[in-house]
């Protein structure tokens, strides 16, 4: 395997996806297709319960190849929040722009941009067929729409994965012989979504600044909060783009508990962790 790894994917198609899932097993150490709708709606059930039923081994990575008609931010932000997905790191994002269609799919532009806008990374296919100028012109478009994402080739991109399998390894380790007082060590990697928790309680002020203060890159953010002028009740909240919306009403289930998640390019979670903190209330 490349690099040392054991690359698995999960491929999603309208179609057949067995077809191309054949041609890909003598490559990777296994291949699960998922036939039919996009895997961030109708069959996110079955996508969750491949990933759950997954067997980790050493320097695992899990790759999803979505359809073209993904909503990336609602696929990220399903697996950044599921329960049931605890051995993984939280999802990081790699866009496939093809140079010579990129802008030029007429209905297609808008989805093609709104699935790049949460991309960590961006390859860009096909270089070799089109001139330098075009290459130029896609550059600076995608760099438009997503300035935060960065730009790699395949090998990179695999090794930076291979690297981050390493740490995560290296740190569940480290957290068995002796777990630190101060929880799980943070580590210098940026992710295309994020949960994080939230404290069991925080000032209503303080926590709607927060919001309003969180990157530009971060496209959606929700979760489930608890303020202290209303000891009891937990409430949904979500921000997209700039607007944030409070639920009015309370959870009925009270035993839910707090969490923010997050989805958007190059997401600095220990920046992110460090601002949650500072919400923590002072005795």
């Amino acid at each position: 395997m490349r690099c040392g790894s054991r690359p698995h994917v999960i491929l999603n198609d309208f179609a057949n996806a067995r077809v191309d899932a054949e041609g890909l097993r003598s490559e990777l150490a296994s291949v699960i297709p998922i036939t039919g709708s996009c895997v961030c709606c109708s069959s996110q059930y079955e996508l969750v319960g491949a990933l759950s039923g997954h067997r980790h081994a050493p320097r695992d990575i899990m790759f999803v190849e979505t359809n073209g008609t993904t909503d990336a931010a609602a696929l990220l932000l399903m697996l950044a929040a599921s329960v049931r997905l605890p051995a993984f790191t939280a999802p990081v994002q790699l866009s496939v722009v093809d140079a010579k269609r990129w802008d030029r799919r007429w209905h297609g532009n808008h989805l093609e941009a709104h699935q790049l806008r949460t991309a960590s990374h961006v390859y860009v296919s096909r270089r070799d067929e089109v001139s330098a100028a075009r290459l130029e012109k896609v550059i600076a478009s995608v760099s438009e729409v997503n300035p935060a994402a960065r730009f790699v080739e395949p090998g990179d991109f695999m090794a930076e994965m291979v690297a981050l399998a390493t740490r995560v390894e290296v740190a569940a380790g480290s957290l068995e012989a002796d777990p630190p007082a101060s929880g799980p060590p943070h580590h210098a990697h940026h992710f295309a979504a994020l949960s994080l928790p939230l404290p069991s309680t925080v000032d209503r002020s303080a926590f709607m600044a927060f919001l309003q203060g969180l990157p530009k890159q971060v496209v959606r953010a929700k979760g489930v909060v608890e303020f202290q002028d209303t000891p009891g009740e937990k409430r949904m909240f979500q921000r997209v783009e700039d607007e944030v919306e409070l639920s009015p009403y309370p959870l009925k289930k009270r035993d839910v508990e707090p969490v923010l998640v997050l989805v958007g390019p190059s997401l600095d979670e220990g920046r992110l962790r460090d601002d949650l903190a500072g919400l923590t209330p002072t005795p």
